[in-house]
């Protein structure tokens, strides 16, 4: 029963890491997204700086 409660457990951490992990590369990738779509919009703040 224990060595089977164990296991349980077990899958169930590592079916939330592999969550923990999706969210953190959707993160990633929304945020590597962010720059292209708002240099659309607009130039960056250091190129107006600069100019």
């Amino acid at each position: 029963m224990a060595v089977a409660d164990a296991r349980r457990v077990e899958f169930i951490a590592l079916r939330n890491s592999q969550t923990v992990w999706k969210a953190t590369f959707a993160i990633l990738d929304f945020f590597r997204e962010q720059p292209k779509r708002s240099s659309k919009v607009s130039p960056p703040p250091h190129l107006l700086l600069d100019s």
